[in-house]
């Protein structure tokens, strides 16, 4: 508080002492005005952008392939933030310290921080991590915070806890979006038009004719998107579970192929024309954005038992991406009737992302898209700004300008 308080005096005294200074010195108006041109650029930042970490729930370690996922962050280059809550503080510890599932290496790259919350779908409640440039001062990283829609008090309160310790800005709008509905590729922003509303947050359905004219401008001041699409017809509420930006105009789009539409022939005629519609919505989609990004198709397992399979929802640390694999979720809900076609999404996924420039790692994920996530819904990005600022070849130029 102490040094805030400092910060706000010299910030109080500067002011006075600029204003007193125009007072006596007269002012190049030639060069007034092109102090005033400059505007405070920012930008959203994209996953694929280098990282230095991704943080993760406490409970995630507990889960199939918890220990596995953060073995894999850190080979990625990248380390692992790990939010620990008080009522879990002695099973973190004794799993940690006693169980040993790390070495001494992998463990010098996780960093435990408190933070109370409840939910494991870190990229759900945090917010979004955006790149703000003032003029004359260097870029820095900020976020802008959304509210969460189960409306948890904890999992809404974490990220201000969060910016407090690495003493970065957080930018709060009272509006309802999950960090699981919303992609970016550092100037294009996508979401669905799944916009929950709430008691205390402006309601945005898809009734409103301007939906999109409304979102796109709120989210062009607060986050620079350059241009926001709201994606309708949506196979899934949150677009992480079925596209993924990949780079700079390149986006993957989920596929129901026909080899896999021939399997599904067994399955009632409720089921098969729920699974039609998906393809549908999945073909619609990628259409539109063909119009404005290169579209790569992803192949999706069927979507039965009320279980959306999906390769999109990967994480990407650095130039490996960690993908989820399935073998059988819940064996108590039936057959999965392509799953010998597994092995064959597999191969042709990690072609695609070979064809990226990353490196495919695939981990067991059955217990988590169970629940209706996986990787990419339990992690969340923290960008490396200095190796973002140096890459000449990428996004980073914008905001050296």
């Amino acid at each position: 508080m102490k040094n805030k308080l400092t910060l706000l005096a010299t910030a109080l005294l500067s002011a006075a002492a600029a204003l007193l200074i125009q007072r006596i010195i007269p002012v190049n108006k030639t060069q007034d005005s092109a102090l005033i041109d400059q505007k405070v650029s920012v930008r959203p930042i994209a996953e694929f952008e280098p990282s230095f970490g991704l943080a993760v729930s406490e409970q995630i370690l507990f889960r199939t392939a918890g220990i596995d996922l953060v073995k894999e962050i850190i080979k990625g280059r990248g380390r692992v933030y790990l939010f620990t809550t008080q009522p879990l503080h002695d099973q973190v510890e004794d799993l940690l310290h006693e169980k040993k599932p790390f070495s001494p290496e992998e463990l010098d790259q996780v960093t435990k921080i408190q933070l109370e919350h409840e939910s494991f779908w870190v990229r759900d409640f945090f917010p979004l991590p955006i790149l703000k440039a003032y003029p004359t001062l260097p870029p820095t990283p900020s976020f802008v915070d959304f509210v969460y829609r189960d409306g948890n008090s904890f999992d809404d309160a974490a990220i201000h806890q969060f910016a407090l310790a690495i003493n970065s800005s957080v930018e709060h709008l009272p509006i309802v979006l999950d960090g699981g509905n919303f992609m970016t590729d550092g100037e294009n922003c996508l979401l669905s038009e799944e916009l929950a509303a709430d008691p205390d947050a402006p309601q945005l359905d898809a009734s409103d004719a301007h939906l999109e004219r409304h979102i796109a401008g709120i989210l062009r001041d607060s986050m620079g998107c350059q241009r926001t699409i709201i994606v309708s017809q949506i196979p899934h509420p949150h677009v992480d579970m079925w596209l993924k930006f990949v780079k700079k105009g390149t986006i993957l789009v989920n596929q129901i192929t026909d080899r896999t539409l021939q399997t599904i022939g067994s399955l009632d005629r409720e089921e098969q024309e729920r699974i039609q519609k998906i393809k549908v919505a999945l073909d619609q989609t990628a259409t539109r954005l063909a119009k404005s990004f290169q579209v790569v198709r992803l192949p999706m397992p069927v979507p039965i038992h009320d279980i959306f399979f999906t390769y999109a929802n990967s994480v990407i640390v650095n130039d490996t991406v960690i993908i989820p694999h399935y073998q059988n979720p819940d064996p108590s809900r039936g057959s999965y009737p392509d799953k010998q076609l597994y092995a064959a999404y597999e191969e042709e996924v990690a072609k695609i992302y070979r064809a990226q420039g990353l490196r495919p790692v695939f981990l067991e994920s059955d217990d988590l898209i169970k629940e209706g996530g996986s990787f990419h819904c339990v992690t969340f990005h923290l960008p490396d700004l200095d190796a973002i600022m140096n890459d000449q070849s990428h996004l980073a130029s914008r905001a050296k300008k």
